[in-house]
């Protein structure tokens, strides 16, 4: 971990364990065949906020864990228990070439207060470890502006763009970046995450 100040803050924690993370789309989908294994019944359905509220009519639990489709109108914004009316970060993730792979394999956490946060780790893909940066940007702050540009619009600009990112704002990274800098951006690229490990 690695905090942005005069002098910068950080530090290095090697657990006795390697650590692993599923891809969601890898370990949801085998959670299901595993409940179903078990003799579950698991039905596949696009839900709006009334099917919702007659799935809930014939259950004990119904939980929701999606916002999306309209769901979010089930659960309306209770102002004097937030004071946030809109998102705290905006968030970009990719697997990115020309950067070399650390010396040993980690998960990298690096603050830019004002700005957000830049995550490095690694991904076993169909094709080999690859690495990948997550990019949690503070609304208003220099990391905000990568996360709201559509890569298909210009992809040299794009890629220079979050070059520019790295360089600023994550210098542990920095240090491993070479002139082959891209994002993975092949059509079946986001299918190809298995799993992140450090």
């Amino acid at each position: 971990m690695r905090v942005a100040a005069d002098p910068p803050l950080g530090f290095v924690s090697n657990p006795p364990d390697h650590m692993l993370f599923i891809d969601m789309r890898v370990y949801l989908p085998r959670l299901l065949e595993d409940f179903a294994a078990r003799g579950g019944r698991v039905v596949k359905a696009s839900l709006d906020a009334a099917g919702v509220r007659d799935l809930a009519a014939g259950h004990d639990l119904v939980v929701v864990a999606t916002g999306r489709a309209g769901l979010s109108d089930l659960f309306p914004r209770v102002p004097e228990r937030s004071p946030h009316a809109g998102p705290q970060r905006r968030l970009f993730a990719g697997l990115v070439r020309g950067l070399r792979m650390p010396e040993r394999l980690e998960f990298m956490f690096q603050l830019s207060p004002g700005h957000g946060e830049i995550f490095e780790n690694q991904y076993l893909t169909l094709g080999g470890v690859e690495p990948a940066l997550l990019i949690e940007a503070s609304p208003g702050g220099a990391l905000e502006p990568i996360t709201r540009m559509r890569y298909e619009d210009d992809p040299a600009r794009f890629d220079a763009a979050l070059l520019d990112a790295v360089l600023a704002h994550a210098p542990l990274t920095a240090e491993r970046v070479d002139r082959q800098w891209a994002i993975l951006s092949s059509p079946d690229a986001a299918a190809r995450f298995i799993a992140s490990h450090a």
